[in-house]
C-alpha cells in the first residue's frame, strides 16, 4: 500500500537532490514500512519520465500491433480472397467497417493508439487491390514483401521498448 503525502516531515531532505522535501511517500510491503522524500522538482522530473515511458510504450504497441495487422493480411491474402474479386469487394468493406469503427472509438476515448490502428487498418484494406495481396497463384512477391515488412514492423517496436526501458 502507497499513500503520497505533502505534510511537512521535520529535517527531512529530498534523496535525489538534498532539498527540501515537500512530498513523502510512505510504503509497506510484507510489513515493512518505508518512506521516501522528494522536493517538488525531482517529484516534477520522476512523473515526466514516466510519462514518456507510457508514451513509447503506446507508440511502439502501434507499431507492433500494425505490423501484425501487415503480416497476416500478407499471410492469409489467399485464405481472405483478396484480390480475388474485381474492384472493391466484400472483404474490403468489412476490413474498413472494422476498422473505420475502431478509428471512431479511439477518437472518442481519446485513445491514440486504437485510433492510430483503426486508421492504418482504414488505409490496408481501401489499397489492397494497388497492393495486389492474393492476386498471384500461392504466395506471391507482393505477400512475401508484406510479410517482411509486417515482421519488421514487429522487432522493432519491441527493439524500441527495450531500448527505453534501458534509459
Amino acid at each position: 500500500m502507497r499513500n503520497a503525502t505533502l505534510d511537512a516531515v521535520p529535517d527531512s531532505t529530498c534523496e535525489a537532490c538534498g532539498a527540501p522535501a515537500i512530498v513523502h511517500i510512505s510504503d509497506v510491503n510484507d510489513g515493512v514500512a518505508t518512506m521516501q522524500h522528494f522536493c517538488a522538482a525531482c517529484v516534477d522530473a520522476m512523473e515526466q519520465h514516466h510519462s514518456s515511458r507510457r508514451r513509447t510504450r503506446g507508440d511502439a504497441a502501434v507499431i507492433i500491433v500494425v505490423g501484425a495487422m501487415i503480416t497476416l493480411m500478407s499471410l492469409l491474402a489467399d485464405v481472405l480472397q483478396f484480390g480475388s474479386n474485381a474492384g472493391f469487394g466484400r472483404q474490403q468493406r468489412h476490413g474498413v467497417t472494422i476498422c473505420l469503427i475502431l478509428l471512431v472509438l479511439g477518437a472518442i476515448a481519446r485513445a491514440r493508439t486504437l485510433f492510430t490502428i483503426g486508421l492504418a487498418g482504414t488505409i490496408l484494406s481501401l489499397l489492397a487491390d494497388q497492393f495486389a495481396f492474393g492476386n498471384a497463384e500461392g504466395f506471391g512477391r507482393q505477400q512475401i514483401l508484406g510479410s517482411l515488412l509486417g515482421i519488421a514492423m514487429i522487432l522493432s517496436g519491441f527493439w524500441w521498448v527495450k531500448r527505453s526501458e534501458r534509459r
